[in-house]
């Protein structure tokens, strides 16, 4: 088993977590490929990001908080290892995560 695999296998059970929280579907499937791509890619620097915040929030504001700053650092960070279609979708899933924080 390479590396790639072990990180979705890791991806996969932070994604069962969230679906206990009940979060939007179209965010889980987005957050889904933006690892994936970054795998394929061996993006490392944003996948590296993205990972600093697992486990997944339980609801606590802190850690939706955690993974919301996750997102934008590699937005601001990153933005080189990114394609203009994964910008995009980062910029979606920030959005829907910073509506749920403000509620």
């Amino acid at each position: 088993m390479n590396w790639s695999d072990r990180v979705k296998i890791l991806l996969r059970g932070w994604i069962k977590g969230y679906k206990r929280l009940d979060m939007a579907d179209e965010i889980l499937t987005d957050l889904w490929n933006l690892a994936d791509g970054w795998c394929e890619r061996r993006a490392l620097n944003p996948l590296g990001r993205l990972l600093a915040a697992y486990p997944p929030p339980n609801g606590f504001t802190d850690e939706w908080n955690q993974l919301y700053d996750a997102l934008r650092d590699i937005r601001a960070l990153c933005r080189d290892q990114l394609t203009d279609e994964e910008k995009k979708t980062l910029n979606n899933v920030i959005v829907a995560i910073q509506k749920m924080l403000d509620r």
